[in-house]
């Protein structure tokens, strides 16, 4: 804190008492040869101080303020034209500019670099040009989301710089920067149109099932490390931000469709549908509305590996379980479920038992793969005036997607809801919204197989008739031969066609208590947010103030099934506020070419202490044009643990988990077989290792004083101390590049222990943190160039390592789940009108060998190149659109461990409409 306070000191210090008066600039940019509107022509003011700027909208209008008196100079820049100066003698005044198209000399359009320079939104949470943003951003517009060649554009996101997308099916996928996450990204904050995507129970955003159809995206901004200075708790690996097309701007009628198939090894190519449609219209002057629809129809990624399962508890005998064949009486295999279910048989005759793992059932005979989303939102806006604007927003989806974490979750038929009010002016906003989840028919996969499987055959049964057959005892079966045995007790096992499996499996889908042998889990969580901003920016010469706050209540709603809500825990639904206050004040110095900015955020957590977040930072413009620019920033954030990490009550069978709060352990109980309750302050202090416990049971039992007490800290917030040095520019006319270079410390990082309970004789996994620091280091570098003919070229390399040798050493079984390559690799060329009105894109991915680690089991990532292609075709009279892709047709590739293999997409995408 001292250095912060130094900092604010020198900063006041500096803060310049000259006024000078601003200069507001409004008017229209075309394109000279047709007279149409130019969406995203940059404006800006470029010297002799660095550049300040703006775009214009869908319709080709801006509006740009300048702290300097008339006369001066602007220049206004658009992709494929050449730049005009303005002339500015007026205080206000409104301009109209034609710009002309580059011609080349045989009179064909030849595309250089723009001086353009975008405005962002996302990095301080106010309008800024890009070059100026104090930390690593990156960002997709229209005409990119146009030219990716994917049917879903949230796919293009992976060939941003730093930018993971973590598949776990078709439809749901995490994003993420930086490391440490997996499927279930507790670190990273999605949002779109100002709303939190992340739902409230799960605590993760599903991917893009929240997210905008293909034709109501505007532009997607993604930042990567941590702004928990601006944005609070668990803005703790960066964020992205989405908005949409606002109806003002954006008017009429716009329909998608999208036909294909995906294909993948030893599977018959399975055919996909997505289309959608948004209508858009305003009322006079002051009203618009727009509402859209979209709907997919597919097949998931069928997921096969039938190699050992190596859970995290067993990781120290990972060479030993590796090494066993498929036909070894203990096997337990990665998408096999009832396999986990071990059965004490007697094989000798003796009485003596031998532990055998159950025959267990195939993920594809249990899981049904067709999956539908359906997504349905809309909004009404009313403008008194041009500068304020009045809005209410919803959004509903209806989606079937696939989670692998802890186990194989199927959501099916998951409900999502968001409800957005807004008021918002030129230097203000004030918003509210309510989220909401219904997991609805989704269920567990890991007690599933084992339920059917107890249903279909008792294990009492199984291991006896097992028993007699490996003894001798059965006319046919060959003694002492494991296989036979099986087969034997597997004899009259209905299968996955019969009437009595799909009962079965019909009563454990629809059943919520796991004690009564259910696997459907119950989430009907919501949560509240109010939230809102000033900006002062005319306090003195190039000075900025922002001040803001926000406020949210959770409600966690699970009928016990999922959460400690039920009546052995909190008896109703669990209640938890997270508040905060934030200010952030930004002053240019020596002409506006060194921008300091000190952001500090303080926020109240219903289970924590106020935790402060200040973040510093300062761009220096290196020359007049502002080309060129270089940034630091030091900051620090943390991340409020997830409603599953604090609350969560589950029994998996083999495991119990339990959240780590004080607040959840002190309302928890255990119901023994007995009926005797036992406390969950009382089960934290019998736990014990899990290496003792195998020692005791080896010792046949007989000597206790073997149990080593596990030790147990309840859990904390996390916290990330972050340095990162960054440089932007542009070289010549057509090259921009970005380079970044980044330093990470975290401290408290949660993690779950595993110990057994001497007081209820079970497995409780409970979640705490490390003591010990644990770092993470690393880069990026990208580059962009705009070439002769309208093509465009942009490659980007990332590097990302990290250090928790430490930490591993003294938890034994800490798993940092870093899940980030050492190396990434990117390039993207395109261009949209390479012969007339047909067009082209091409992406590449390489990424290096990795470690995945995750309470899903680890394993080792090959390294792995995809390729994507797409033809593009315009049709102006027609105003239509046409793109023929083919996604990932290098071959199959696995990114996650216990994921499905990563098949080929190929597509056919027509759109109607403007963007």
């Amino acid at each position: 804190m001292k250095h912060v306070q130094c900092s604010l000191l020198l900063l006041l210090c500096c803060l310049s008492t000259s006024i000078l008066s601003q200069t507001l600039i409004s008017g229209k940019v075309l394109d000279k040869a047709t007279g149409e509107a130019l969406i995203g022509a940059q404006v800006y003011y470029p010297v002799p101080s660095a550049p300040v700027g703006t775009i214009s909208d869908s319709q080709g209008y801006f509006e740009l303020k300048v702290d300097r008196n008339p006369p001066f100079q602007l220049e206004a820049s658009s992709f494929g034209y050449e730049s005009l100066s303005i002339s500015i003698t007026n205080f206000d005044q409104v301009v109209e500019v034609s710009l002309p198209k580059i011609l080349d000399e045989n009179q064909q359009i030849m595309v250089t670099s723009t001086k353009g320079d975008e405005e962002i939104e996302s990095a301080s949470r106010t309008q800024q040009l890009k070059l100026r943003a104090p930390v690593s951003v990156s960002s997709l517009g229209v005409r990119e989301i146009y030219k990716s060649p994917y049917v879903d554009y949230f796919q293009q996101l992976s060939n941003l710089k730093e930018v993971q997308v973590i598949p776990s099916s078709v439809t749901l996928g995490a994003i993420n920067t930086r490391g440490f996450s997996d499927v279930q990204n507790w670190r990273f904050v999605q949002y779109i149109d100002g709303m939190e995507m992340n739902t409230p129970g799960l605590n993760y955003a599903l991917g893009n099932l929240l997210g905008a159809s293909t034709i109501d995206i505007r532009n997607i901004e993604v930042v990567s490390g941590t702004v928990s200075a601006l944005y609070g708790a668990n803005a703790f690996n960066g964020i992205l931000s989405m908005q949409t097309k606002n109806p003002f701007d954006y008017k009429g009628l716009s329909v998608y469709a999208t036909g294909g198939v995906t294909a993948q090894d030893g599977i018959d190519p399975q055919p996909f549908v997505e289309s959608g449609v948004r209508y858009a219209w305003t009322m006079g002057n002051k009203w618009a509305a727009k509402v859209n629809f979209s709907t997919l129809q597919g097949h998931e990624w069928e997921a096969r590996d039938s190699s050992y399962h190596l859970r995290p508890e067993v990781l120290s005998q990972k060479d030993l379980l590796l090494s066993l064949p498929q036909g070894h009486p203990n096997f337990d295999a990665v998408h096999t479920y009832g396999d986990e279910v071990t059965v004490p048989v007697d094989l000798t005759g003796d009485g003596t038992t031998t532990q055998i793992n159950r025959t267990g059932f195939k993920e594809r005979d249990l899981v049904d793969y067709g999956i539908s989303t359906y997504k349905f939102n809309g909004s009404v806006h009313f403008r008194p005036n041009e500068q304020t604007e009045a809005s209410y927003a919803f959004r509903v989806t209806e989606a079937d997607a696939i989670l692998r974490h802890t186990t194989v979750y199927p959501f099916v038929n998951t409900l999502s809801q968001l409800h957005k009010l807004e008021l918002k002016g030129s230097n203000f906003f004030i918003r509210g919204y309510y989220s909401s989840e219904d997991a609805r028919d989704s269920y567990q996969m890991l007690p599933t197989g084992a339920f059917i499987q107890e249903a279909l055959k008792p294990s009492a049964t199984w291991a006896s008739e097992y028993g007699e057959a490996f003894r001798g005892e059965v006319a046919g079966v060959r003694e002492g031969d494991h296989q036979a045995a099986r087969a034997y007790a597997d004899r009259d096992i209905p299968g996955p066609e019969t009437s009595s499996f799909q009962q079965a499996h019909s009563l454990t889908l629809g059943n919520p208590d796991v004690l009564t042998g259910g696997s459907r889990f119950t989430d009907q969580s919501s949560m509240f947010h109010v939230e809102g901003a000033i900006n002062y920016d005319s306090l003195g010469r190039n000075l900025d103030l922002q001040l803001g706050g926000s406020f949210r209540n959770y409600q966690l709603v699970s009928d016990g099934n999922l959460f400690n809500d039920g009546p052995r825990g909190f008896g109703g639904p669990i209640n938890y506020q997270d508040f905060g206050v934030f200010t952030q004040i930004r002053q240019g110095l020596a002409q506006n070419r060194l921008m300091l900015q000190l952001a500090m955020r303080v926020d109240k957590n219903s289970n924590f202490k106020p935790r402060l977040s200040p973040r510093f930072s300062g761009v220096w413009i290196l020359d007049d044009k502002g080309d060129h620019a270089l940034r630091v920033v030091s900051q620090q954030g943390f991340r409020n643990p997830a409603s599953q990490e604090g609350y969560i009550s589950l029994d998996l069978g083999r495991v119990f988990l339990l959240g780590g709060l004080l607040d959840n352990v002190s309302n928890f109980s255990y119901a023994l077989p007995s009926g005797e309750q036992i406390r969950g302050v009382d089960i934290v202090e019998s736990l014990v290792t899990l290496s003792s416990l195998q020692s005791f049971l080896a010792g046949g039992q007989t000597d206790p004083s073997v149990l080593v007490a596990q030790p147990l800290s309840y859990l904390k917030q996390e916290r990330i101390s972050s340095i990162e040095f960054g440089y932007k520019g542009q070289l010549g006319n057509s090259v921009q590049i970005d380079v970044n270079f980044y330093n990470n410390r975290y401290r408290n990082f949660a993690q779950r222990i595993n110990a057994y309970s001497t007081l209820t004789d079970r497995v409780f996994s409970i979640y705490t943190n490390v003591e010990e620091t644990i770092t993470s280091f690393g880069g990026g570098l990208s580059l962009a160039a705009q070439l002769a003919g309208g093509h465009e070229f942009a490659t980007n390399y990332s590097f990302a390592s990290f250090d928790a040798d430490e930490a591993i050493s003294n938890n034994p079984g800490f798993l940092p789940g870093f899940n980030l390559p050492e190396h990434q690799f990117k390039a993207q060329l395109s261009n949209e009108r390479f012969i007339g009105n047909w067009g082209y894109s091409l992406n590449y991915r390489w990424s290096s060998e990795y470690v995945w680690e995750s309470p899903f089991g680890q394993g080792t990532i090959p390294a792995y190149s995809t390729m994507d292609a797409a033809i593009l075709s315009q049709f102006p009279r027609l105003n239509l659109r046409m793109k023929l892709g083919a996604v990932n047709f290098l071959g199959a590739y696995t990114p996650i461990y216990g994921g499905p293999d990563i098949g080929g997409q190929y597509f056919l995408t027509l759109i109607y409409g403007k963007y």
